[in-house]
């Protein structure tokens, strides 16, 4: 789990159930919480060095407290990048 903490969030690495959880969701791009996740070291470390893509963002998956990177290509199409991550509020991320 990541040590750090931004606007009471804190990301870990989801669990397997979290692909079923996913499959089929909509998600949603940037947001204040969403650009501050995305500076923790934990998605950095998953977003890793993309190659041949013209914009990455970190999404949330609808309804649910799952997110991953996605990236764009130059075709226009999308690619997930890393694993899924799952944000955490921070009162639940000390239990």
């Amino acid at each position: 789990m990541s040590d750090e903490i931004v606007m009471g969030h804190t990301l870990t690495l989801a669990g397997r159930e979290a692909e079923d959880v996913v499959r089929g969701c909509n998600s949603s791009g940037q947001g204040d919480l969403m650009k501050a996740l995305a500076k923790l070291p934990l998605a950095v470390a998953e977003l890793g060095h993309p190659k041949r893509l013209d914009h990455v963002f970190l999404t949330r998956y609808d309804d649910t407290d799952y997110c991953s990177w996605v990236g764009r290509n130059g075709g226009g199409n999308f690619q997930h990048i890393g694993r899924l991550m799952r944000i955490v509020s921070s009162g639940r991320a000390q239990a």
